[in-house]
């Protein structure tokens, strides 16, 4: 079956793969860049790339966790 979480992987995977912006595909989406990066990430070109975004979101989990 063809659903909505369906037609939101086929975008965000899309638009990894052609302009390699998780901020676009957040956008896009409706959605976080953090959500996008944990869920997505594996779509980005590189091994340098997905360690980056790793760190990005260890990054982003510390300072929520300094917010609470």
């Amino acid at each position: 079956m063809f659903g909505v979480h369906s037609f939101r992987h086929i975008c965000a995977t899309t638009i990894l793969r052609l302009y390699k912006s998780p901020q676009l595909a957040a956008d896009l989406l409706l959605d976080t860049l953090t959500s996008v990066l944990k869920f997505y990430s594996a779509y980005l070109p590189s091994e340098g790339c997905q360690e980056a975004i790793q760190n990005n979101i260890n990054r982003r989990k510390a300072l929520e966790g300094r917010l609470k």
